[in-house]
């Protein structure tokens, strides 16, 4: 056995947070490697798997069977071997699993509480490297994977970007779709998987991650008795391709409102030395609004409604892919403005802050991954299976340190300016006759330091410092010092709830626009500064609060909330960001009406809620956005939301005496210079936009169900069930999401009714949403049209069952180890506690409950769930949509 060691790289030093406690190769080369902050911290455990063969280890006649293969894992074994499926074990100790299969790898990853670590990890391994593969599963399945290929063919912006890759690729195994195609997946037998299974899932193909506190004996103890007896296996890197697809804008008529725009070219594959740079050039492209696509392509030529760009490095290869969207008519200029915009990069230096905030980005999402267990563990996975050592990791960031402008433009010749790139268009208009012609730094300071605060800081339960400040801004404080990030969020209570119904939509545009400009500050400028912190500025809008939230290194959290309390404080709203905000908006609500999923579910909330707000959407219409200007939108804003109604929540590592006097200095500072500026309350709306009543959400008295058209054809219907849910207050709260977690887990009833036993859908879920004054419980399904009625009685059955039979002891515990599990694993993104605190601390719930929502969960019994459901999953009060095709008969 290896001795343990820590890794020479700036996240394993000795010196580091991070500890390697494991790091251990078998004969047969498969190897894993286990990680531990060395400060105590939330009590999960990630457990990851990584197999190095996906889509591009099949043989001719295996096509799909890396993706089917990764279903086939979580069936359930034979009594002697342990019985049950994965998911529904990993559930049953609290935990959450998943999976993807990529081109390159395989990767199966759990996160657990710690006291199960071990029995968690011997249900990951003994599923994952030796699966039955039963016949009759197999074939359930199948019907499973071809409706999820249908459920992906129908999101035209999926199939736009296979169709782009398999045009970049042609005749390689990285222009194949990872699904595989209708007829590979129907030759697919058990035989076939098992020998794929047997193939690849072996040797040094195999690489196992642990991310937690799980000591060394611990993890060999439960991994050698799986990889011991595996046969050794060598994976080959694969050579890099050599054809590269001539130039051309390849067109596919498509139905749907939107048009989508995939762009170009191949790149440098995985261990290329020019790779880094690539990824740097990704995120001078796409990172934060300030970065090139964005603000030239949407907001300067205004030919998009959006726009990105990402790099995806492979080990035979790379690619550079911008998508955008755009309206029909519009896409040979959005063709023409990307290429000239990343063309660009080979001829004129990008200015050393541009090429700064980029380098900033990525090294930045170094410490972030590390906030959670799992990205923990995604990381160390990623380096050791595609790389083959833990060193790798620092040299790519040592890398990523060391690009210059000289870099970025000589590498950006290399493999855009000398290369001939690919468009394809997706479209429902033709296309035109012509051809395109597509081819041809900040001081964290600010300058200032906060004078000394008196506020008073009071500790209350749960570990929470709360002060209010003398202008009435109530602060709360979550100290957590483990990891340097710090989130905070600022908010109102009141929301969508409160909005104007003739001006539907005005709430969400103002907080797209605080981001875009104040008194101080353009929207480009602040883009720059916090692109330049690596952090991340932008304004929400829920059913019940509004506001604007910022994440940076706690380095920056100083200039982050400085500029957030001037966002609020002194919006500018310039005329030209409304107008692009709104042409946006619009654009994204017409291509919205070609998912039906989503036209289903407004349908149903429209239904169930009828006038109330929360059967609206948040994003308006096109007749209430058509109201509104940009005079109107800054004038509701500063009269709806001032400070001294707002709470700022902030979690991460940060004093909370420190956190509340630079909070207390910058906004009074900031509200000095508000008023010299003339910042005051004006009605320039006459009334408009101001708060609607509150009241409760009504309710159907009888049950009702409606049939919508989908806006193209489509292979899948969709269907919707709602029912009444429960406020956030309401004590039966907790026994709905256990009730919840029973129905629509992986593991849960309908999974097992509709999709299991009879491979009738590929995804059906359950879910509640509790809101202030009220909420709903959706259950949601997509299936082929003829099988929609079967569906529904099959839903209507299993709920049925819950009502009159309630539920099992072993569902009971399963279901409360996975909410408690997903409590946890929550409990570790700063920016969730931030939010979650600061809604409380709005809607005057106290902090402590959160601490205690274990607690709560497993004091639920049986008979709540029962009495729940009896309550809630009234079949008398149900509300159905479900979607027609449009080439049916009326």
């Amino acid at each position: 056995m290896n001795a343990p060691r820590t890794a020479p790289s700036d996240l394993y030093d000795d010196g580091a947070e991070i500890q390697v406690t494991v790091d251990h190769t078998w004969k047969n080369g498969a190897r894993a490697v286990a990680v531990r902050p060395r400060r105590d911290g939330p009590g999960m455990v990630a457990l990851q798997l990584w197999i190095r063969a996906g889509t591009c280890a099949e043989r001719r006649d295996e096509h799909g069977a890396a993706h089917f293969l990764e279903h086939m894992l979580f069936k359930s074994l034979s009594r002697a071997r342990g019985g049950g499926d994965l998911a529904a074990a990993i559930e049953e100790l609290g935990g959450d699993i998943n999976a993807f299969t990529s081109h390159d790898e395989t990767v199966i990853y759990a996160s657990v509480p710690r006291r199960y670590a071990s029995a968690g990890l011997r249900a990951l391994l003994r599923h994952g490297l030796q699966p039955e593969l039963d016949p009759l599963e197999v074939e359930r399945e199948r019907g499973v994977i071809l409706e999820e290929i249908s459920e992906y063919e129908d999101d035209h912006g999926s199939a736009a970007s296979d169709s782009f890759l398999e045009a970049l690729f042609a005749g390689s195994g990285y222009g194949r779709p990872i699904l595989g195609r209708r007829e590979d997946v129907r030759r697919l037998s058990a035989e076939r998987l098992r020998a794929f299974h047997e193939r690849v899932y072996t040797g040094d193909g195999l690489v196992l991650v642990v991310a937690g506190t799980m000591d060394r004996g611990e993890v060999l103890e439960c991994a050698s008795p799986f990889f011991d007896g595996l046969a050794p296996r060598r994976v080959r890197g694969g050579k890099n391709l050599n054809k590269v697809p001539k130039g051309a804008v390849r067109w596919k008529r498509a139905g749907g409102h939107e048009a989508h725009v995939r762009l170009g070219w191949q790149s440098p594959p995985l261990a290329h030395r020019d790779a880094p740079t690539m990824d740097v050039i990704s995120a001078i492209l796409s990172q934060g609004e300030s970065a090139l696509l964005p603000s030239r392509v949407r907001r300067q030529a205004k030919v998009v409604s959006d726009v990105f760009g990402s790099v995806n490095a492979l080990r035979a290869a790379g690619s550079l892919m911008v998508s955008a969207e755009t309206t029909p008519g519009a896409e040979l200029r959005a063709c023409d403005e990307i290429a000239k915009t990343v063309r660009g990069l080979c001829k004129e230096p990008v200015g050393e802050q541009v090429l700064e905030r980029a380098k900033a980005q990525i090294l930045c999402a170094q410490a972030y991954r590390t906030e959670t267990m799992e990205g923990l563990a995604h990381g160390v996975g990623h380096f050791v299976s595609q790389y083959g050592e833990l060193e790798a990791e620092k040299r790519y960031f040592d890398q990523i340190r060391g690009v210059t402008e000289d870099d970025v433009q000589r590498v950006a010749a290399r493999w855009i300016g000398a290369r001939a790139g690919l468009a394809l268009i997706r479209s429902p208009a033709r296309r035109p006759g012509r051809a395109s012609s597509w081819a041809s730094a900040l001081d964290p300071s600010g300058g200032r330091r906060p004078r000394a605060s008196k506020v008073k800081l009071v500790r209350e339960r749960g570990g929470v410092f709360c002060a209010r400040l003398d202008n009435g801004l109530r602060v709360s404080v979550l100290s957590d010092a483990r990891v340097p990030v710090v989130a905070s969020t600022l908010l109102w209570e009141g929301g969508g709830r409160t909005e104007d119904p003739r001006c539907a939509g005005s709430l969400w545009l103002a907080t797209g626009l605080l981001t875009r400009g104040s008194v101080h500050r353009t929207g480009d400028q602040l883009s720059r500064e916090v692109d330049a912190m690596a952090g991340d500025l932008s304004g929400f809008a829920t059913r019940d609060f509004a506001g604007i939230r910022a994440e940076s290194m706690t380095r920056y959290f100083e200039p982050m909330v400085e500029r957030a309390l001037e966002c609020v404080l002194m919006p500018s709203c310039p005329r030209e960001e409304f107008e692009e905000e709104r042409r946006v908006l619009l654009e994204e609500l017409e291509g919205q009406a070609d998912d039906t999923a989503l036209t289903v579910a407004r349908a149903a909330l429209k239904r169930a809620f009828g006038a109330h707000a929360y059967g609206r959407t948040m994003r308006g219409s096109p007749r209430t956005l058509g109201r509104l200007d940009a005079p109107m939108i800054r004038a509701a804003w500063l009269r709806e939301h001032p400070l001294e109604h707002g709470v700022l929540a902030i979690a991460g590592d940060i004093s909370p005496r420190e956190a509340v006097e630079k909070v207390a200095a910058l906004s009074r500072r900031l509200q000095t210079e508000a008023a010299a500026v003339g910042i005051a309350v004006e009605d320039e709306a006459d009334g408009a936009l101001r708060g609607a009543l509150r009241s409760a959400p009504p309710w159907p008295t009888s049950a009702r169900a409606t049939v919508v058209r989908s806006a193209s054809p489509q292979q899948q219907a969709h269907l919707r069930l709602l029912y009444r849910g429960v406020s956030i207050h309401d004590p039966r709260a907790p026994a709905l999401r256990i009730l919840m977690a029973v129905l629509g887990d992986q593991s849960g009833r309908l999974f097992a009714a509709l999709r299991e036993d009879e491979g009738l859908v590929y995804s059906v879920g359950a879910k509640s949403v509790e809101a202030l004054e009220g909420g709903y419980i959706a259950i949601a399904a997509s299936t082929r049209h003829e099988r929609v009625s079967r569906v529904r009685r099959k839903i209507r059955q299993v709920l049925g069952d819950v009502r009159q039979q309630g539920i099992s002891a072993a569902e009971l515990r399963r279901a409360t180890r996975t909410l408690v599990g997903e409590h946890e694993r929550g409990r570790q993104r700063r920016m969730r506690l931030s939010i979650e605190l600061g809604m409380r601390v709005a809607s005057d719930r106290p902090w402590v409950e959160f601490g205690q929502a274990p607690r709560m969960l497993r004091r639920v019994t049986r008979d709540d769930v029962q009495q729940v459901a009896r309550a809630l999953l009234d079949p008398e009060h149900a509300v159905e949509v479900s979607s027609r095709d449009p080439r049916a008969a009326d």
